[in-house]
């Protein structure tokens, strides 16, 4: 993905810093001219010719192929929707919720993305977390046998935390996460800064390899 030729595309970033990239994303030159020639097209051809309505449902199943492959995806697993709070509710009202499920939420979030969540509180049960923008990671240290007697500290499907030495150490996210980890971790969450999921890719049935970037 070329960022440069992205800004490039898009004439308002020279001048502005845009933050509503959620509710109303500036979008490139290139799809102003696409959005343009299909509202002609609609115009001077017809919306319910056939070979009109027919040539759009190709081309849209062009781009869903397009976008599956660059998230490392399948095209049936690519939905379109009109905005992110439609997607959300989607999600939301389709996956078997089962009391006691937690659903982690930025406490940032926008009302309207929130709603589908608070609304499966009291339909399904399921327990909403709110993750601050600024959250405190902590670590402390366990036994090996205090761990073997806590099994759902291990978060991870196939790998357990190397315990050679008779104690674990533990890395909590306070009120979100603690689990076995022996890597580095920042004091706060804020140290991060913004993120972006850059690609997904599928490595098995169970398993994506997710890339970030910083943003």
């Amino acid at each position: 993905m070329d960022m440069q030729a992205i800004r490039a595309a898009t004439p308002l970033t020279a001048t502005t810093v845009y933050m509503d990239t959620a509710a109303a994303s500036i979008p490139p030159d290139v799809v102003l001219e696409e959005a343009r020639r299909y509202l002609l097209d609609t115009g001077h051809i017809g919306i319910y010719l056939p070979s009109f309505r027919k040539e759009t449902y190709a081309r849209v199943e062009g781009v869903r192929a397009q976008l599956a492959a660059f998230l490392g995806a399948q095209p049936h697993e690519i939905a379109f929707t009109k905005n992110g709070t439609e997607a959300i509710s989607l999600v939301a009202r389709g996956i078997d919720w089962k009391a006691g499920d937690e659903i982690l939420v930025a406490d940032t979030e926008m009302l309207s993305n929130l709603l589908p969540w608070r609304r499966l509180e009291q339909t399904h049960q399921v327990v909403v977390k709110m993750i601050a923008a600024d959250a405190e990671v902590r670590t402390r240290w366990i036994t090996s046998a205090e761990l073997e007697a806590n099994p759902s500290l291990v978060k991870t499907m196939s790998v357990k935390p190397p315990m050679g030495s008779g104690r674990v150490r533990l890395v909590e996210i306070v009120g979100y996460d603690l689990q076995p980890c022996g890597g580095t971790h920042v004091r706060r969450t804020s140290e991060i800064g913004r993120i972006a999921v850059t690609q997904v890719e599928k490595k098995g049935k169970l398993n994506r390899r997710v890339r970030l970037a910083f943003v």
